[in-house]
């Protein structure tokens, strides 16, 4: 509960909660309640879930060949 992602979150969920006069509730499951990364990728391609936090690949380039292409280094112009 305390990891930075995880508190975020949490804080973000509440402030949603309240600007939409709780029309609108995100629910918030730490330390892998609904599986790991590939198990909520599966959910939500199966419509169970909405979306999540992407940590890292996930095996999202099996599905998003572009989805591997993170951390690659860049410089601005």
């Amino acid at each position: 509960m305390t990891h930075p992602l995880t508190a975020r979150a949490l804080e973000a969920a509440d402030k949603i909660r309240k600007e939409s006069d709780g029309r609108f509730e995100l629910k918030v499951f730490p330390n892998n309640q609904l599986g790991g990364d590939t198990d909520m990728l599966s959910q939500v391609r199966s419509g169970a879930l909405e979306f999540f936090s992407v940590s890292g690949v996930a095996g999202l380039s099996t599905v998003i060949p572009a989805g591997s292409m993170y951390g690659i280094g860049f410089r601005l112009a």
